[in-house]
């Protein structure tokens, strides 16, 4: 991904999942409450997104492939996004 779409990414999370977001930036566990805790989310330190967790932890593929970047489907910039890949 390129450096300037993952910039876009981690703006999105920052002003949606901002708790969140900073929760799991310093390293904190979420609260039970969240919305993004089933996706058994982690921050990725060298991107600085979200990324979905999972049992892919160990597999050899790229960080990208293995454990996406959690994104609002409802945001106008994801949609955007969404229009312009297809």
């Amino acid at each position: 991904m390129k450096q300037a779409e993952l910039k876009c990414c981690t703006w999105i999370q920052e002003e949606v999942y901002k708790e969140n977001y900073e929760q799991l930036k310093a390293g904190r566990t979420l609260p039970s409450s969240s919305r993004l805790l089933k996706l058994d989310p982690y921050y990725h330190e060298e991107d600085k997104v979200i990324r979905v967790g999972g049992k892919l932890q160990f597999d050899d593929r790229p960080e990208e492939n293995k454990h996406e970047i959690i994104l609002p489907h409802q945001h106008p910039a994801v949609a955007k996004s969404i229009r312009d890949v297809h």
